[in-house]
């Protein structure tokens, strides 16, 4: 497989076969008829799986299900011992929806008995009772922490995305300090950045691979500027660096700027020339005492 479809591929997996950096890289003449083992690339293809796919993949789906029934399933058990309900009714059935199901209505059927024979019934009514009602409640908290997990490895995985976006971004800007490492610039033009939205009440997003500017208050609203048009993020972080004096600035009216002339000696025939260096070197050892004077 060529090294271009084998990237291009995992771009497109992860939602970012637009980034400026894989174009760049895919243009160069040196790599164009790069071949990869294709055993190789296989493999990292089909073992590479983007968020969507991993929400959507049904053995993903099946394990986490099983490690957050199968503490239920055990609950349910000891219920139905406590409840001296048969347990055969039981056995057959393995989808725990369902048994829980059928372990409500046998609850309600005990229910509907009214054990009011002895004090010793009634104990345990009262205590059949409040394990189905905990029960009950074990199961809701189950299925709400299996929900938060997910919650938080999903933002975990955009955060990381978006991190990725805008460090990218920011290694292709223009320093205006040459002699800093570039690292250190990305941080000082980071720390501008978010100071300048938190002030200003905007926030950036990740839209499908694509930085945007919208409202903190509202994400579903693009951020607009004082005239009430539109900014996009990467015209709101140069405006924001270059009036910080981060980036550097070229004045494209004066186009490369020209180097000073030098006078000209002229040398007449049959003169020799006149060396002037002495001379202005003279003059400026002469101009610098002057200046330190």
């Amino acid at each position: 497989m060529k090294i271009a479809d084998f990237l291009n591929e995992l771009a497109d997996k992860v939602g970012n076969k637009n980034d400026q950096g894989l174009i760049d890289f895919l243009s160069r003449a040196d790599i164009v008829n790069l071949d990869v083992s294709d055993a190789f690339c296989n493999s990292i293809i089909t073992g590479t799986m983007s968020l969507e796919g991993a929400k959507n993949n049904p053995q993903l789906k099946k394990h986490f299900n099983a490690i957050t029934l199968n503490g239920v399933d055990s609950v349910i058990a000891n219920a139905i011992n406590d409840f001296g309900i048969d347990a055969a009714e039981f056995e057959a059935e393995k989808d725990t929806y369902k048994k829980l199901r059928m372990l409500n209505a046998k609850v309600k059927e005990l229910m509907e008995k009214k054990p009011d024979h002895s004090d010793e019934m009634k104990r345990k009514y009262d205590d059949l009772r409040k394990e189905y009602a905990d029960l009950n409640k074990k199961m809701a908290d189950t299925l709400e922490n299996h929900k938060t997990e997910l919650s938080s490895v999903r933002e975990e995985s955009n955060n990381h995305v978006l991190n990725f976006l805008k460090s990218n971004q920011l290694k292709g800007l223009p320093y205006a300090d040459k002699e800093r490492p570039l690292d250190y610039q990305m941080r000082l033009a980071q720390m501008y950045i978010d100071d300048a939205m938190a002030q200003k009440g905007a926030r950036v997003v990740n839209e499908g691979g694509v930085l945007k500017l919208v409202q903190a208050n509202d994400p579903g609203m693009d951020y607009m500027n004082e005239s009430h048009k539109p900014v996009t993020y990467e015209d709101f972080v140069k405006k924001i660096l270059a009036d910080n004096k981060i980036l550097s600035v070229s004045d494209p009216a004066r186009g490369n700027p020209q180097p000073t002339p030098q006078p000209v000696h002229p040398v007449f025939p049959g003169q020799p020339s006149l060396n002037t260096s002495v001379f202005e070197t003279a003059i400026g050892e002469a101009m610098a005492n002057l200046n330190n004077q």
